[in-house]
């Protein structure tokens, strides 16, 4: 199943794949009848060509799995119809899956292959679950550093709520974790006043696709021209008008897409060195990025906010989820306003009396250290950890691996099952870059060590 597997549990207190597995497990217990006799033969016993020759069904998997699907093709349309999806067939042969049921808005999307064994209810509960991990993340159209876009799964895995209440984000951010779960209520606040007038315009229709794609064809098409001479042009506007789009197109055209205000409250990232950058296909993306945020807003009830955490923190009731994702203290921030221990201390506090439950986003720990909040505060919830690589720094030595942190009120479920060490970070991509700068590291300490005739 694509997608997020905890949207509808916010709303029904049953997930999708809960519900389409008990269906479909139901489903298969039907199909004993059809497709086999009392002693166990094939109903289906061969097929005929145009010159009226038969011919019998041969052992061969394949086209077993073929002709079950051909005829269960009718039951599976009637599953389908009752519970609201389209079936759609695997486009040529050896495609996975052979069957696929997908909703109405196509955020869910459940493979089904045909097996020459029976597995019966086995079977289809093994399928829901390979498919809950492959879940589907979408990137938000403003840029930041420290996104938390690999780690939706985790989080969603690690999230319990029924949905009774509202979805609270004190540190909106990019806003990707709350955007990909899809609550129906949700705060969205940020003491940066810039990203939040930007997703209000999104929410109350003023910024829509069209509106991006003409505003960044006619800027681009200065900046190919003009190049960082139209950069900075747009960037002295900008922090004199605070138009929103002109926020956007900064953040797409600045350098390593930083977010930075000095303390006179103004964008000063500089040129990214791209004037080229808003090519046709990286404005569509961005236009997409728009429209998929605008359609989910269109459907919720959400609100964005520009305030202080504390004053978020304190609209919090039981029936609530807080979602927190502050900057990390003691490193880089490029949220609008600095970050200390003092405010550390401040968010500690605001968690740990509130009577909703929560979920904290910070750093564990890096090569060189670990993050003192940790056993100086944190250490009283429950601490969960996973591998992260940061795609972050201008030269590649300087983008560091880090121990991601989850800091939770309540005791997370079990993780799903996986399959290897790949699967249970979910970032074979990084981790083969990570393997690659350790090399290069552990070459350059043995040139550094070594004289050259002891080199090899």
């Amino acid at each position: 199943m694509e997608g997020n597997p905890f949207s509808v549990s916010l709303f029904y207190g049953k997930s999708v794949k809960s519900v389409f597995s008990t269906k479909l497990n139901e489903f298969v217990k039907t199909l004993n009848s059809y497709v086999e006799t009392a002693d166990g033969q094939w109903t289906i016993k061969g097929f005929i060509d145009v010159y009226r020759k038969v011919y019998t069904i041969s052992s061969d998997t394949k086209i077993v799995s073929k002709l079950l699907e051909i005829h269960l093709f009718p039951r599976l349309m009637t599953l389908a119809e009752e519970n609201d999806y389209t079936l759609v067939s695997a486009e040529k042969q050896n495609y996975y899956s052979d069957i696929s049921f997908i909703s109405e808005n196509e955020e869910y999307k459940f493979a089904l292959d045909f097996k020459r064994r029976r597995y019966k209810s086995r079977c289809s509960a093994r399928l829901t679950k390979e498919r809950t991990l492959k879940m589907k993340v979408l990137i938000p159209p403003i840029k930041c550093q420290g996104i938390k876009s690999k780690l939706v799964p985790w989080i969603a895995e690690t999230l319990q709520w029924n949905a009774a209440g509202i979805w609270i984000e004190p540190f909106m951010g990019s806003g990707v974790v709350g955007f990909n779960l899809k609550p129906r209520r949700a705060l969205f606040c940020d003491t940066n006043p810039h990203l939040i007038l930007f997703y209000q315009g999104i929410n109350s229709g003023a910024i829509t696709p069209i509106v991006v794609r003409e505003f960044l064809e006619s800027e681009g098409t200065q900046l190919a021209k003009h190049g960082a001479d139209h950069y900075y042009e747009v960037r002295k506007r900008f922090n004199t008008e605070n138009s929103p789009l002109d926020f956007l197109f900064l953040n797409r055209a600045c350098f390593n897409g930083l977010i930075r205000f000095n303390r006179k409250g103004e964008f000063n990232v500089p040129f990214g060195h791209k004037p080229e950058r808003f090519s046709k296909a990286y404005i569509t993306k961005i236009v997409n990025q728009v429209e998929w945020v605008a359609k989910r807003a269109s459907l919720s009830d959400w609100t964005f906010l520009p305030q202080d955490f504390r004053v978020t923190l304190s609209c919090a009731t039981e029936t609530d989820f807080i979602y927190c994702d502050p900057p990390y203290a003691g490193r880089h921030t490029d949220y609008f306003n600095t970050w200390n221990e003092t405010h550390e201390k401040s968010l500690y506090e605001g968690l740990k009396t509130t009577k909703a439950q929560f979920i904290l986003s910070t750093w564990h720990s890096n090569e060189h250290r670990e993050n003192p909040a940790i056993p100086k505060l944190w250490s009283e919830f429950n601490v969960l950890t996973r591998e992260h690589f940061y795609h972050v720094g201008a030269k590649e030595s300087n983008r560091k691996p880090m121990l991601e942190a989850l800091i939770t009120n309540f005791k997370p479920a079990a993780p799903m099952p996986r399959k290897n060490i790949d699967e249970l970070n979910n970032y074979a991509a990084d981790a083969l870059q990570l393997k690659f700068i350790r090399q290069k590291q552990q070459l350059t300490y043995s040139q550094k060590n070594f004289p050259p005739e002891e080199r090899k």
